[in-house]
């Protein structure tokens, strides 16, 4: 969407270096001739709208936008595709599971006390 006034221009614009991925830098090459840019809203295609580098957690192809706005009220937005497919399924990060505890054991042997046990007996009372 460009919203501009006629004759005024901002246009966004960025490049995306993939080189650590799946965290890939975005580099912003937006220009105004209707004021100076103020404001950068990126969205990565992955629910993540923060600012610019992004981790992707899965692959897949996300459409990442930037829109920026010039203190003119320029507005405008530009979307590229940006395919992630460096992330591999078996290092992927699982949840463990949490670990049960072991229940206790009796000992393998038992020993007697060395001495007597004796147990006393209440007389019953009637």
């Amino acid at each position: 969407m460009n919203i501009q006034a006629a004759g005024a221009q901002c246009l966004p614009a960025f490049t995306a270096d993939e080189t650590n991925c799946p965290t890939v830098s975005f580099t912003d090459f937006s220009t105004s001739t209707s004021g100076v840019i103020v404001a950068w809203s990126w969205d990565f295609g992955d629910g993540n709208i923060a600012n610019t580098p992004n981790t992707f957690t899965a692959n897949g192809t996300y459409l990442v936008c930037l829109t920026i706005t010039t203190s003119s009220f320029c507005s405008s937005n530009f979307c590229k595709p940006i395919t992630i497919d460096c992330i591999n399924a078996a290092s992927a990060t699982k949840a463990t599971p949490a670990k049960r505890a072991t229940p206790a054991r009796p000992p393998s042997s038992w020993s007697l006390p060395s001495r007597p046990v004796t147990t006393a007996r209440r007389a019953a009372t009637s």
